[in-house]
């Protein structure tokens, strides 16, 4: 039987709006696939099978952020002032880029020699002679613009984490470079197995920490 124009291209209206559909779904379905895999190449794979349309702009904006915690994985692990820097030239508006440049400054400072005065004062805890120092290593947890600052940052620290620094007092390393002066707040001498297991914890629990070599 002849089919009158009218139905045909109401069938042909059909059949495009089935085929639409079926896409979107697949689209849909390969997009929940990609999320649960939440890897940079699942989201890879889906942008070479839909370049453009729903979901593209999220799985770009998603191996942005895989590819910034990888890298912040990287400076940690690594944890020295080089690969912070690198961190921070790959991904200089990072909401890590303040930590990361803490722990460039405190890095840097924790090995810098006093060039223009350098002193000493013990906190509570017990005194940190020259004799009780030799040969141990400290750790380091900030540097700080005023002593009543590194005082205060030290209460936070021992109240926060006083299983790792139970026993141990504080120094506050007064450090004059050029025409600035910090103070580097450090703990008392320990042996160097406790103090990198020291900043091993302390990392873990977001608090700034780095080993200070005798």
């Amino acid at each position: 039987m002849k089919r009158s124009p009218r139905v045909l291209l109401s069938v042909a209206a059909a059949l495009a709006i089935l085929i639409m559909n079926s896409g979107c779904g697949g689209r849909q379905a390969d997009w929940e696939t990609a999320r649960k895999a939440d890897t940079a190449q699942a989201y890879q794979q889906f942008l070479q099978r839909y370049p453009g349309g729903d979901f593209t702009s999220q799985a770009r904006a998603r191996i942005e952020d895989l590819k910034e915690e990888a890298d912040w994985k990287t400076a940690l692990t690594t944890d020295t002032a080089a690969a912070y820097q690198q961190f921070l030239g790959l991904h200089p508006e990072s909401a890590r880029a303040d930590e990361a440049r803490i722990r460039v400054e405190n890095l840097n400072l924790a090995q810098a020699p006093a060039n223009a005065s350098h002193a000493a004062a013990s906190g509570p805890g017990g005194p940190a002679t020259a004799a009780a120092a030799a040969g141990k290593y400290r750790v380091q947890l900030g540097a700080f613009t005023s002593a009543t600052r590194a005082r205060s940052e030290w209460q936070t620290a021992v109240r926060n984490h006083h299983t790792e620094l139970t026993g141990l007092g504080y120094t506050l390393d007064k450090v004059t470079l050029g025409e600035r002066t910090v103070y580097r707040l450090q703990s008392t001498a320990v042996i160097e197995s406790r103090a990198r297991s020291i900043c091993i914890a302390l990392k873990a629990a977001r608090q700034d920490c780095v080993v200070v070599l005798p």
